[in-house]
């Protein structure tokens, strides 16, 4: 009867009864053929999670730095819980709305990314086709045509809403990074909305450097030479200020850096794109407009790395896995976010840029 009467608005539509009504059909439609729910029930048992760290040892008098045996390697390890997720069926069914999105579940952030990655035209096109689906349902409703009216509803049962939700945003991480992978992360880099470019003094690049360390996905980081002037000991990206005489664009700058800091061949590069931030927000950590891009190294090991005494002490990897358990990240009001499940704590720029990076896109399009 709630199907039969709403439907029916839709067979002599006007625009205050379509904006009124087509999301509470869509949602109850939904709730109607299916009614799961999901309830964490316990952590489970520790897990060992490795990274490496790779030293710079103190060199000898005419000794040179490209020498192999000037890097020790070692493991860090750390234990996360995992958690059990168990799938239940609820007896009695609420006929109300139902918040499954368009993108995904939280209203707002489905909100945002619409309007942010999305046309005009493209949005228009959207609502256009939704309300000739219900102007369809509305008809074979009218007609008792209620086979055909299921097997149009089917794809916004929760089930199926979820399941191609999985499948177009996301793919599983079980072992190494593959070309599956990183394409999908090429893919969402491009897409991801664009901010204003706003005039600045100082432009800087960060390479943030994806890799396979024994098989374990995970991102490189380094830690600042005790020598440096400023910011010493710190971690952070391989990067620099932009040179306008020697780099074309900004990804020449984030390479150049990166080589310069620790020895990286360029051939192995795979560049992704850049991670699009707010520049406003990041000038306002480090007083210079940083623009982070996203490269994949592959397979990487010891014998690759050849880090610049007077710029590194140490290179140091932690696992994508690590850094999408929310658990080990501290988020305060108005502070940059720190992680605190690596060896060394990551703040600052690099807490902002390495969080940005997590939440805007490996915990969107990963799984684990």
């Amino acid at each position: 009867i709630f199907l039969k009467f709403y439907l029916k608005m839709f067979l002599r539509p006007t625009p205050k009864h379509r904006l009124r009504t087509y999301s509470f059909l869509c949602r109850l439609f939904s709730i109607a053929s299916d009614n799961s729910d999901a309830t964490i029930l316990a952590k489970g048992p520790s897990a060992i999670v490795q990274g490496k760290i790779w030293k710079v040892n103190n060199l000898k008098e005419n000794e040179s730095s490209t020498e192999d045996h000037h890097l020790s390697e070692e493991n860090w390890v750390s234990e996360e819980n995992s958690k059990f997720i168990e799938l239940h069926n609820d007896e009695q069914t609420n006929y109300g709305f139902v918040e499954y999105g368009v993108l995904m579940e939280d209203r707002s952030e489905d909100l945002k990314a619409l309007v942010e990655g999305f046309t005009s035209p493209a949005l228009a096109a959207a609502l256009r086709d939704r309300e000739s689906t219900l102007h369809t349902c509305a008809h074979l409703m009218d007609n008792g045509q209620i086979e055909r009216l299921k097997k149009i509803l089917k794809p916004f049962t929760s089930e199926q809403v979820y399941t191609n939700r999985e499948a177009t945003f996301k793919l599983h991480l079980s072992g190494s990074l593959e070309k599956d992978h990183i394409n999908l992360l090429r893919k969402y880099l491009v897409r991801m909305p664009r901010f204003v470019t706003k005039y600045t003094e100082h432009r800087a690049s960060v390479m943030v450097p994806l890799c396979n360390v024994d098989g374990v996905p995970s991102v490189l980081f380094t830690k600042r030479s005790n020598n440096l002037r400023k910011h010493k000991n710190e971690v952070c990206f391989p990067g620099g200020k932009v040179d306008t005489e020697i780099d074309k664009d900004i990804f020449n700058t984030a390479i150049r850096e990166m080589i310069e800091e620790i020895g990286l061949d360029t051939p192995k590069l795979e560049v992704l794109g850049v991670l699009r931030c707010d520049w406003s927000e990041v000038a306002s950590i480090v007083g210079v407009a940083v623009t982070p891009v996203v490269g994949f190294l592959g397979d990487l090991s010891k014998k690759q790395l050849r880090p610049n005494p007077a710029e590194v002490s140490h290179c140091f990897t932690v696992p994508i896995k690590q850094l999408l358990n929310k658990e080990l990240w501290n988020n305060q009001k108005f502070r940059s976010p720190v992680f605190i499940g690596g060896p060394y704590l990551i703040w600052g720029l690099t807490g902002y840029i390495l969080n940005r990076f997590v939440e805007d896109l490996l915990s969107k399009h990963l799984s684990v």
